[in-house]
């Protein structure tokens, strides 16, 4: 099985490539299976538009993408999770301007999804001050019931960093979306069971990053153990979301 599990939806038009339509080709193109997506924005009703997808296309994992510095942000959550079935949270500090591990912003959020054991996906680039992996570690081990999926994993500066942290912490996932080939390989090394294939589609293709998975597993010390390729290509993402063999 086929996962990715970085992937955005557009429903202003403002970027055309991240259509639904385009996404179907490129998933088809790819033979991907199944995707995890969130709306390009954080408006409330494009949650919505994406969950309203979903009921539709199985294949869409949807995750709801909320502004922790909106006062109903918890309710917004709720709302995503028990109404429309979305089956987790995304959260970007560097566009929504907050310290990922500020709890006076986002206690409501990781207690409802820790009680839940949902996952989290976190924009995690660069040594962006908002969410350097050691943030998100504090958090990981305030709630240890969610599951915290590191987008980008740190790329680059601070993809080791980013790596470590999900050495350390059983709850801790890497998404590979714009991570280097070498970054992601020693992500493989040290951590197998813990990368997530991620495009960060429509600003990578799905070919793209599936070729980089690829490669970097071929210059792996796994390199000799297919149940890893497995793993990295959908197997983990799997996991992580529950999917089913029928969605």
């Amino acid at each position: 099985m086929i996962i990715d599990g970085h992937t955005h939806l557009c429903f202003d038009g403002s970027q055309p490539i991240a259509s639904f339509e385009n996404l179907k080709k490129e998933m088809a193109l790819t033979h991907t299976d199944h995707v995890v997506a969130f709306p390009l924005s954080v408006r409330f009703e494009d949650n919505l538009r994406l969950a309203e997808l979903a009921r539709e296309n199985r294949f869409l994992i949807p995750l709801a993408f909320i502004d922790p510095r909106q006062p109903d942000c918890v309710s917004q959550l709720k709302q995503c999770i028990q109404e429309h079935g979305m089956r987790g949270l995304k959260l970007h500090p560097t566009l929504s301007q907050f310290h990922i591990d500020d709890l006076s912003r986002v206690s409501g959020l990781m207690d409802y999804c820790d009680a839940r054991r949902l996952p989290v996906v976190v924009h995690c680039a660069t040594d962006d001050p908002y969410v350097h992996p050691f943030r998100v570690e504090t958090l990981a081990r305030l709630y240890p019931h969610a599951i915290f999926q590191m987008a980008h994993m740190g790329a680059i500066w601070a993809a080791d960093a980013a790596i470590a942290v999900a050495k350390r912490n059983a709850n801790v996932y890497l998404d590979t979306g714009i991570a280097s080939s070498n970054a992601v390989r020693r992500a493989i090394n040290e951590v197998p069971d813990k990368v997530i294939m991620g495009a960060d589609f429509p600003f990578y293709m799905y070919s793209m990053e599936q070729e980089k998975i690829r490669r970097a597993f071929e210059y792996s010390i796994h390199h000799q153990e297919p149940e890893v390729l497995a793993a990295l290509m959908g197997g983990n993402c799997q996991r992580v979301y529950g999917i089913t063999e029928n969605e």
